[in-house]
């Protein structure tokens, strides 16, 4: 198994006049309004979802893993 970092991130809901100006990515088919900021720490980063539970769409864990 290869040597790596996590740094976890969480997926929260925001009104769309509060996200109004920040980037959109896709993730997992579904466009997200991303803070800038945390963009530049994904840079380089793998995301895996971890814990998810079928038929839970809001359960898991967004890991970010630098090998």
């Amino acid at each position: 198994m290869p040597e790596y970092s996590d740094e976890d991130y969480s997926v929260r809901h925001y009104r769309p006049e509060q996200v109004a100006d920040w980037p959109r990515v896709r993730v997992a088919g579904a466009d997200l309004a991303a803070h800038p900021e945390t963009l530049e720490r994904l840079r380089g980063l793998n995301l895996e979802l971890n814990g998810a539970q079928t038929g839970e769409p809001l359960s898991g864990q967004v890991v970010g893993r630098r090998y």
